[in-house]
């Protein structure tokens, strides 16, 4: 005969597992935080120290996915999800973007456009992606998505061009969409109260 105790907690069990495999937040909040710090650096370095600020930029977007992958990988299995299919997605998608930031970087290198407007195209292909993951990965980076598309639309057609401002407003949305997802994971293990 099997105690009824132990089936309630059984089936409290499996009940959150379900729930956590529902859940579309793939996206440890110490991710959204890491990148938030790398972000607000490597924007003020534009204006403190312009020309360090290629060589972060080339160095800080590897350092901070191969970062995530361990991050993200802990984060996961720690919620019980042992996806492969997942995590081949959430690589593509964040591979692509980096390939498209490459892609992208031949443009001023090359002289076809000047640095500013590779900013502001820069900051076109992020608001894309966000956007983009939002849909199809975590919804928590809605925010980033509209965040990085106002600081676009802001680079276009305000006379305001302080990376560290901009640094500054993108880093706030990475801590949003953080906050987001450490509040829902909070809610989900407490049952929504």
């Amino acid at each position: 005969m099997v105690q009824e105790s132990s089936g309630i907690g059984d089936l409290t069990y499996v009940r959150q597992v379900v729930e956590r495999a529902g859940d579309r937040s793939v996206t440890p909040p110490a991710c959204m935080y890491m990148w938030a710090v790398i972000v607000l650096a490597g924007f003020a370095l534009f204006d403190l120290a312009p020309r360090y600020g290629l060589l972060y930029w080339l160095a800080m977007p590897v350092v901070g996915a191969v970062a995530s992958v361990f991050i993200g990988r802990s984060y996961r299995r720690a919620l019980g999800i042992r996806d492969r299919r997942l995590g081949l997605r959430i690589g593509s998608h964040w591979f692509t973007f980096l390939l498209g930031y490459l892609m992208l970087l031949v443009l001023p290198l090359t002289g076809q456009i000047t640095w500013p407007i590779f900013g502001v195209l820069m900051m076109l292909l992020t608001s894309l992606f966000f956007l983009t993951a939002s849909f199809h990965l975590d919804r928590r980076y809605l925010p980033l998505g509209i965040v990085t598309a106002l600081i676009y639309l802001a680079l276009l057609f305000l006379p305001i061009f302080s990376w560290t401002l901009i640094g500054a407003v993108f880093a706030a949305g990475f801590v949003m969409a953080g906050w987001l997802a450490g509040a829902s994971r909070t809610s989900a293990h407490t049952g929504g109260e």
